[in-house]
């Protein structure tokens, strides 16, 4: 690894057109979460909008996974495309 291959923080503040403080604030934030500040995200379920993908061959586990998640949707790998918020191919 060369010191060309680092990241560079500074760089990354004019890509995403960022104050130059940005950097200095970072960590004071991070700091001042508190953990009612967790709490309150954990309780607001964050999850609900969240996707979990299995992978493999659906037959060996696809029953007893819609016994728990009856909302379980199966995409062939054909049709999948990770790239789509809704993981499938447009047609």
């Amino acid at each position: 690894m060369s010191v060309r291959s680092l990241p560079s923080p500074p760089a990354d503040l004019a890509t995403y057109k960022l104050p130059l403080d940005t950097l200095d604030r970072y960590i004071p934030s991070i700091n001042a979460v508190t953990a009612d500040d967790v709490t309150a995200f954990a309780e607001s379920d964050p999850a609900t909008a969240a996707s979990t993908i299995i992978v493999g061959r659906a037959a060996d586990f696809l029953e007893a996974l819609k016994k728990n998640f009856p909302e379980t949707r199966v995409i062939e790998q054909k049709n999948l495309d990770l790239n789509r918020p809704d993981l499938v191919k447009m047609k």
